[in-house]
């Protein structure tokens, strides 16, 4: 993969380590002391993750469930989940997977769920079953920098069956934004992740996505009116 991409950011494990000047460990320990004095004058910091009204594709990417179809058929092949690498392996090419990515997309770092397209048109499905809905979803549908023109690049949101979202991309310059609204209904069910594109050479495509609020129950139905009381008959 990552021969195939300029557009990913550098791992500070593949850079050499350097000595450093003298003078540089002095003022090293200098701040880490200010770091650890603004620390204990700041307090702990509640992280994004502990947030219940914010569903992270990055972060829920273990409880998805990911598997690949066939064009014109009904079959379905299951990715591998493979916790040391935090990623869904989905083929034999080191490209083929579904996992956390760092990269740049129109010039811009961006932090993705890396899903690159796969051979015959196929489409990658990432399914959360039975997870809590929220009422708003948004994100970005990019791909990474460097990589040259190709066929375009499409991804569809479900939410409770319903389509919330469809995005498309055809140009590492020109990612995609989009932004779907949830309709009332039950406060849990599946969330559908669908990606595909009819030709996945060189297609980078890399997607951030959350979804936000909490989903509103839906109206409770309409009562019948009730029947008017019948006249008193004239009597006799």
């Amino acid at each position: 993969m990552a021969t195939e991409s300029k557009g990913l950011l550098p791992d500070p494990a593949d850079e050499p380590l350097r000595e450093l000047p003298r003078w540089s460990a002095g003022l090293a320990l200098v701040l880490y002391a200010a770091v650890a004095v603004a620390l204990v004058a700041w307090g702990p910091v509640e992280p994004r993750a502990a947030r219940h009204d914010v569903f992270l594709l990055e972060r829920e990417l273990p409880k998805a469930a990911v598997s690949v179809g066939l064009p014109g058929t009904s079959d379905e092949r299951s990715c591998e989940w493979r916790p040391q690498d935090q990623r869904f392996v989905c083929g034999t090419e080191p490209w083929a997977f579904v996992g956390p990515l760092a990269g740049y997309a129109g010039g811009e770092a961006l932090r993705c769920t890396w899903m690159h397209p796969l051979p015959g048109g196929a489409t990658t499905m990432l399914r959360f079953r039975d997870t809590g809905l929220g009422d708003t979803i948004t994100g970005r549908l990019a791909l990474l920098d460097e990589v040259g023109d190709g066929a375009e690049v499409s991804v569809r949101v479900f939410a409770g069956g319903a389509q919330v979202v469809q995005a498309r991309v055809d140009q590492s310059r020109k990612p995609s934004d989009f932004q779907g609204n949830i309709e009332a209904g039950a406060p849990r069910g599946e969330l559908k992740i669908e990606l595909r594109s009819s030709d996945h050479h060189y297609r980078h495509a890399c997607l951030a996505l959350q979804m936000t609020g909490t989903r509103q129950a839906p109206p409770p139905p309409d009562r019948a009116p009730s029947p008017k009381p019948a006249s008193p008959g004239r009597e006799e």
